[in-house]
């Protein structure tokens, strides 16, 4: 069992396997010290998300 936790990739959120080859970036931040991130590679399809095409009812 490994030690290092689990690996999550950065844009589908689904676990790296042992062994799936990667990619690593780091994300600044101003407040502090930034994160490195893992993604998968080639990169995971990602969903868009939903788009609103007009003005939402409201219900009174």
């Amino acid at each position: 069992m490994s030690h290092e936790g689990m690996r999550i990739c950065w844009t589908c959120q689904k676990p790296i396997r042992p062994g799936e080859k990667t990619r690593k970036t780091d994300v600044f931040s101003a407040s502090g010290p930034g994160a490195t991130v893992e993604y998968h590679a080639p990169l995971c399809p990602v969903t868009p998300p939903p788009y609103q095409r007009g003005p939402v009812p409201r219900s009174h």
